[in-house]
């Protein structure tokens, strides 16, 4: 869990905390919960590293640890960032079927996450399927965290190939949700691609 420390801005601790994570995984009794062990690369992606959050995946789904499908869809998000649309699509061939077998609204939301993130320079409007579908669960179940990340995502995706009036709706809520928890990092994102949105339609100041 420390390695999420760079929500707050700390990235430099985070990388330290996920090197820690991946040296010890698997070299003792107990399993990280819920199959959660490759979310402790979470300081190598917010360091511009995605690859090496790849390759944890990869290692995960190796040691048949954890939960499978999980891994995988965390590894779809991993290889988009990394610059590996195919890869990243392959990844998340059939995932959404495991997801709602789980009737777990997380396990689907995120899937459906990185479905959509898999597909966003492919297949923008398969991704914004998934996208949409997945924050209407987050948001039904009551899932703050996810609502922000795919508001995030969807202010990007909107603004290049859906509806921009809905666009300037997912940037409001990313914007407020990561002010408001003072998530310093991924605060960034949704103002970077506001920036750009504004300076599209001539709205330089």
């Amino acid at each position: 869990m420390s390695s999420q420390c760079y929500t707050a801005g700390r990235i430099e601790d985070a990388v330290r905390y996920s090197e820690a994570a991946q040296q010890v995984a698997g070299t003792g009794g107990d399993e990280v919960p819920f199959g959660r062990a490759a979310w402790a690369a979470g300081g190598c992606l917010a360091s511009g590293q995605p690859q090496r959050w790849a390759a944890l995946c990869r290692n995960e789904l190796a040691s048949d640890r954890g939960t499978p499908f999980f891994t995988r869809a965390c590894l779809a998000v991993a290889l988009t960032l990394a610059g590996s649309p195919v890869e990243a699509a392959a990844a998340a061939d059939g995932l959404i079927e495991e997801a709602e077998a789980t009737r777990n609204p997380y396990e689907l939301s995120f899937t459906l996450f990185a479905v959509g993130m898999a597909f966003r320079d492919t297949d923008p409007i398969r991704a914004l399927d998934a996208l949409r579908r997945s924050l209407v669960i987050a948001q039904d179940s009551g899932n703050r965290y996810q609502e922000s990340n795919l508001a995030a995502t969807l202010c990007f995706l909107e603004a290049r190939h859906g509806d921009p009036l809905a666009a300037l709706d997912y940037f409001t809520l990313a914007i407020r949700t990561y002010h408001d928890s003072g998530n310093a990092t991924m605060f960034r994102i949704p103002l970077t691609v506001l920036a750009a949105f504004l300076d599209r339609f001539g709205y330089y100041e």
